[in-house]
This record gives C-alpha cells, sequence and structure tokens, in this order.
C-alpha cells in the first residue's frame, strides 16, 4: 500500500513546522512548534532527558496496552487534551493550559510532547493512517545519533509508519567521481536545499527579536559583573527556513559540513568518521582508501530501514574492541590481514581463533568468560521487523551485504550502487 501513496514530509524546527506530501508544490500546513497542554507553561516542557515511550511502555498514545495500542485511540485525537501549532497558542491565552516548545535549538527536548505534536499532525491534520506511507523528516546538522534513534522508534513502534528514507546517494556519486572523500557521511550532514529567496521582501526574512519566544538571547552580562565593550549585546539563535523550503517531486538534498573532505590523493592519516559509521581497517589499519563513505553509506541503509544502527558504539576505553566484536558477530569473522592487527584478540578469541568472551577488556581474575548470543546483520535486520515485503528485504539485506565487504576493492562504487536494483526502485517511486 505504501508504495502506490505519496511520501509525508515533516520538517520540524524551533519556530515552525512543515507538513505535506511529496509530490505538492507547497506544504500542507505551516504552524508554530508548540503545544499546549493542562498545566502551567514550561518552554521546552521538561528536560528531555529520558528516552521516548514505545509500544511496551506505557505512553499517552498506548496507555499501556502493549503493541497496537495507538490504533484504538489514533482517530480520538481531538478529545485529547492537548493542542498543537496555532491552536495551542490561542488555548495558551485562556486558563488551564500551558504553551510548551519542545525544540529548542534545533533539538528535541522534551519527547513525549513531541510524540503528541507527531500524533497530531499525523492524525488530526494531515489525517493519514502512517502504515500506509513512508515518512520523510529533516533533523538539524548537530543531530546527535540517539535522537535519530529516538525518533525512528516512536514512528516505527507508536505510529508503525511503513518506513523512513532520505536521499543522498546521488550527491556522493558526484563527490566521487571527482576524487573527493567526503569523510563524515552522516545524516547530519544531508540538508534539503533553499528555494531562492532574492525576491523575498526584508521583512518576511527579518529575524523577530524576542526573547520570550527565544529566538533571541537576554542581554549578554559577564560572569564577573564588569563591562565588556566589545561583546555583543545579545546573541540570535539560528531560525529555520521551513517556509523556503520545497519537498516536491524533485526536491534537492545537499551533502554538507565538508569540513572533513579530501581528496583521494591526498586522504588525513586518521579520517574522522562517527564511531558506528568506521569501517575496519579505520580501526585496525591506515584506513586510506576510497571507500570509507561507501561503507558509511552501507550502515545507513541499515539503520533508515529498520530504524536502528548497524552498530551501536557508545564511546569508552574499549570502543575499539567493541565495534571488531560487533563486525565479527553481524558481519563474519576478520581476513587475516585485519585479524593480525587486532593487538587485544586474545582477550576474545583463543588462538585458533574460536570465540570464547565477549567481555570488554577481557576476562576479569577469578572470573568466567562472558558469552553472548550471535545475531548476524540478516537476522537482526529480520527482527527490526521493517515494513517492507519479503522481497523487498532480500534486496535490502544484499546490497547491505555487498556493500559491506571487509576488503575495501571489493565495495561497490556510488555509481555501481544507484545502479542496484533496490536502489532503481526507489528513484523510480521518486520520479513525477
Amino acid at each position: 500500500m505504501a508504495n502506490q501513496t505519496p511520501a509525508v514530509v515533516m520538517d520540524n524546527g524551533t519556530g515552525f513546522s512543515k507538513l505535506g506530501f511529496a509530490g505538492n508544490d507547497s506544504p500542507s500546513f505551516v504552524f508554530p512548534t508548540a503545544i499546549a497542554t493542562k498545566g502551567p507553561a514550561g518552554g521546552s516542557g521538561g528536560s528531555g532527558s529520558g528516552r521516548p515511550a514505545v509500544a511496551n511502555k506505557p505512553s499517552y498514545l498506548t496507555g499501556g496496552a502493549g503493541s497496537g495500542g495507538h490504533l484504538n485511540m489514533k482517530r480520538g485525537t481531538e478529545d485529547l487534551d492537548f493542542f498543537i501549532g496555532d491552536a495551542a497558542i490561542a488555548a495558551s491565552q485562556g486558563p488551564g493550559y500551558g504553551l510548551h516548545y519542545p525544540i529548542r535549538h534545533g533539538q528535541i527536548e522534551n519527547w513525549d510532547h513531541m510524540e503528541r505534536f507527531w500524533s497530531n499532525s499525523i492524525f488530526k491534520y494531515l489525517r493519514v493512517e502512517p502504515e500506509d506511507h513512508y515518512f520523510l523528516l529533516t533533523e538539524p546538522p548537530l543531530n546527535p545519533p540517539e535522537n535519530r534513534e529516538n525518533t525512528a522508534e516512536i514512528f516505527f513502534e507508536s505510529f508503525n509508519c511503513a518506513g523512513m528514507y532520505i536521499a543522498v546517494q546521488a550527491g556522493l556519486e558526484f563527490l566521487h567521481g571527482n576524487g573527493i572523500a567526503h569523510g563524515d557521511f552522516q545524516p547530519g550532514n544531508m540538508l534539503f536545499a533553499l528555494n531562492n529567496i532574492d525576491s523575498e521582501p526584508e521583512d518576511v526574512l527579518c529575524q523577530k527579536q524576542d526573547v520570550q519566544a527565544m529566538s533571541v538571547s537576554d542581554t549578554i552580562r559577564r560572569l564577573d559583573g564588569k563591562q565588556d565593550k566589545w561583546a555583543p549585546r545579545y546573541l540570535c539563535v539560528g531560525q529555520p527556513l521551513v517556509r523556503f523550503t520545497s519537498y516536491a517531486e524533485g526536491f534537492t538534498i545537499k551533502l554538507s559540513d565538508m569540513g572533513g573532505a579530501y581528496f583521494f590523493t591526498n586522504p588525513p592519516k586518521k579520517p574522522l568518521v562517527p564511531l558506528g559509521l568506521r569501517a575496519p581497517e579505520l580501526i585496525l589499519g591506515d584506513g586510506r582508501n576510497n571507500t570509507l563513505d561507501v561503507w558509511s553509506f552501507g550502515c545507513l541503509i541499515f539503520e533508515l530501514v529498520t530504524g536502528q544502527p548497524l552498530f551501536c558504539i557508545p564511546g569508552s576505553d574499549f570502543e575499539d574492541d567493541d565495534h571488531i566484536l560487533a563486525l565479527t558477530e553481524r558481519l563474519g569473522p576478520l581476513p587475516d590481514e585485519l585479524f593480525k592487527q587486532w593487538k587485544t584478540s586474545s582477550w576474545y578469541f583463543t588462538p585458533e581463533r574460536k570465540l570464547y568472551n565477549c567481555q570488554l577488556g577481557g576476562v576479569p581474575q577469578g572470573e568466567q568468560p562472558l558469552l553472548l548470543q550471535q545475531t548476524s546483520m540478516e537476522d537482526l535486520f529480520d527482527q527490526a521487523g521493517p515494513e517492507i515485503d519479503e522481497e523487498e528485504a532480500r534486496q535490502v539485506k544484499a546490497l547491505i551485504r555487498r556493500i559491506l565487504q571487509y576488503d575495501p576493492t571489493k565495495r561497490p562504487s556510488p555509481t555501481e550502487i544507484l545502479e542496484d536494483p533496490w536502489m532503481r526502485e526507489i528513484q523510480e517511486r521518486g520520479s513525477p
């Protein structure tokens, strides 16, 4: 069903949200990213430090009803005791409702409020069944990986959406075709192109200097109380340009942040790549080849389709060991030339290369080795249960496996990836 319905496009910014459908010339709705709930106002409405509610945890959507609870309640959004957008601002002017802004400085700070905001956006405004649509969401350039994971959990588990995706591979093909590696290929560096704003009047483009709306800071003061003649009077918060962006068919995604880019002929000694997106040769070798972006893209395909990272590697003293163990679990044994460079392999493998311990840092003295169940990439993909049919799942897993090869010379180029049957089908879906 999702293949025959237009993708839902949602751009949630600090100030405004823009909702619509791929193929339309303009968004269906543009309104403030605000929510009014019963009780006092609270700015962002909370610390935002918690994880979002998912289907097996009580939330305003599931009500503790377990899997599928949201389906029983979604058509009752008109009766919920909260408002979003302009209706939220209007409700906050009367008694009993407080106004909250779930996003500040581009980052979601209150996941409960954001989930409610998304729910009303989908069911009350767009009036769609999320299981029948793919969703295309924007994110700020510095969005941390855990925020992407939280968002995916909500859309897949609370809303049961058909899928989430973003198109960036053509930009990577252009860079590699000109002998340039991006060096930091990740969702945070993928941006929607801005429309031409040269003809827009100045009053439309001018940022409102409103401290209460958090678009500018209060007067800046030195901590020691002394006067600083050179300090600015206030700081402006970056504002979203949602009104000047189009999501119609043929929209453009641009790769940003070329600070880590390099020519293939002059690679850095140690490219800077997010931990979970590192190719194995970056961990166990000099890592200088032309396929590091390609490896990152393979990891991102898994994450964008399933809603969870293929390699979730928290920073620690043993992050390299953690990553190598995850590689062998998901993709299979390392080739001999890489395994020989793993200086701490004896903490985990016997001389015959049989896994005997999964405890990072080795087996503590006086304790027994820790063995964990091993899950391949394909099994993890199936366990995630993305809303695609069996044939498409087979195509996606085959492409990921084709990309994530230990031997860099065997990985496909960006051009070859675009020729993959699954990638061609995606391009055809997005064509007019």
